[in-house]
């Protein structure tokens, strides 16, 4: 059973690294030049998170399977360690974001609109990301502020000179 089930998800994480490799050498090819500075730039990037995501579960999976194959007591103790951190990561959390909820939103608000805002017309799968996002849940922005967050993008603040000035995206 362990080792069908970490088969399943080694298969799984295989084809999420395929995935993300594949978009980022799409975008690398479309645009040239893909420059990540920050850990912002590494999350924002759904290719990256791909192929970051991927490999974790791929090599942990790959452990949990042929420990399991061959009963490697090594590869099964690092298998169980991994998914003991995992779930203290995921408790931590959890319990950060129970204890601390107007915290933990004005951070991710905070730091994540900044970023998003001003980078929505420079990443073509940031902007459809955004856009599906506004439509599917009927809302412009990302804080409690709404459309006032698309006056910190350059080409939608008021000072712009293109003809988006004072706007917002198709999408609100």
């Amino acid at each position: 059973m362990i080792f069908m089930l970490n088969f399943l998800f080694w298969l799984f994480g295989g084809l999420l690294i395929g995935i993300g490799t594949y978009a980022f050498v799409d975008k690398w090819r479309g645009t040239g030049l893909i420059t990540v500075n920050t850990i912002y730039d590494v999350l924002l990037d759904i290719s990256l998170v791909l192929i970051i995501f991927g490999g974790v579960v791929f090599i942990v999976s790959f452990a949990g399977c042929v420990g399991a194959l061959r009963e490697n007591t090594c590869l099964l103790k690092f298998y169980s360690l991994c998914l003991l951190i995992f779930f203290l990561l995921e408790m931590a959390i959890a319990i950060i974001g129970f204890v601390f909820p107007h915290t933990m939103q004005s951070i991710v608000e905070e730091s994540f609109t900044d970023k998003i805002i001003h980078k929505y017309r420079d990443n073509d799968d940031l902007r459809n990301f955004i856009d599906f996002a506004q439509k599917e849940f009927h809302c412009c922005g990302l804080s409690s502020e709404g459309y006032m967050d698309w006056s910190m993008n350059e080409y939608f603040n008021c000072s712009s000179p293109s003809r988006e000035q004072c706007g917002v995206p198709y999408s609100c």
